[in-house]
């Protein structure tokens, strides 16, 4: 037995160890109460708006090409979503890549089992989602996971006509 532990010291170590438990319940707490986002993403049409230009027509209402983003809050600590983002890459005429930024708005407080949805136009089939992501009112990006983009990106441009 180590010589330090002694009937005098016992006191001592025994003191530090309501520290110890109250480290743990605090790091577990904050653990398990902390932001969870669950994102689902899905390639559809929306309406235009009258500053859009469109010759889609799907019984005769102007339709835009648009990727549909459902952010669930799986986590206790609530969270405002100020806006959602998305960087789709395109091949131009030249057989170029280049990529094109879309933004839409959003002021939506989503709690524990609360969802926010967002439609990002995009006004040709993209080749690929290069990013995505939300930022909420604090100005913290909450990137959309790769496997997510992934499983968009395989189901190929088809997709979007």
């Amino acid at each position: 037995m180590p010589d330090w532990i002694t009937w005098s010291n016992l006191g001592k170590l025994l003191a530090v160890v309501p520290g110890w438990i109250a480290f743990f319940f605090t790091v577990r707490k904050a653990w398990f109460e902390r932001t969870l986002l669950e994102f689902t993403l899905q390639a559809t049409n929306v309406e235009v708006d009258e500053d859009d230009q469109t010759n889609r027509f799907i019984d005769g209402a102007g339709m835009v090409r648009a990727l549909h983003i459902d952010v669930t809050n799986n986590g206790l600590r609530p969270i405002t979503i100020r806006r959602f983002e998305c960087v789709f890459a395109f091949l131009n005429k030249k057989e170029e890549r280049r990529e094109f930024k879309s933004t839409a708005w959003s002021d939506k407080k989503i709690g524990q089992g609360d969802h926010c949805v967002g439609f990002l136009k995009v006004h040709a089939p993209p080749m690929e989602i290069v990013s995505a992501c939300v930022i909420d009112s604090t100005g913290k990006r909450w990137p959309v996971p790769s496997r997510n983009l992934k499983s968009l990106n395989d189901r190929g441009p088809k997709q979007w006509s």
